[in-house]
């Protein structure tokens, strides 16, 4: 069964279909604010390298690793199968998961003010 909203649903604990407000994004919205660290695919280099520091793991690095993590930063597939803003899909995407939307972009500028 589909679920929609499903990132708000799942840190307010509404998992079982019943309606969302302003409240429950705002929930949602401090739970990541205090609790998560944000990486965004599309900034996989940045967000390694912030992961590294949040979670003092630069000094294991050695070369080997590093060049590992580079190859992957640089592989990471953001999908040839994305949505044009505006068409179809992504306006009925955007309708019924707007909470998710909204949520995705308050991570967007925590990633860049954490």
């Amino acid at each position: 069964k589909f679920v929609n909203n499903y990132m708000t649903r799942t840190l307010t604990q509404k998992l079982n279909n019943d309606d969302l407000n302003d409240d429950d994004l705002l929930q949602a919205m401090e739970f990541i604010r205090r609790y998560v660290v944000v990486g965004l695919a599309n900034e996989m280099e940045k967000s390694i390298q912030k992961f590294l520091e949040h979670f003092g793991w630069l000094h294991l690095l050695d070369d080997n690793k590093n060049k590992c993590l580079q190859h992957l930063a640089n592989r990471v597939n953001i999908g040839p199968y994305g949505f044009h803003k505006g068409s179809l899909e992504w306006n009925w995407i955007h309708t019924v998961n707007r909470y998710d939307y909204q949520l995705y972009l308050y991570a967007q500028y925590l990633f860049t003010r954490q």
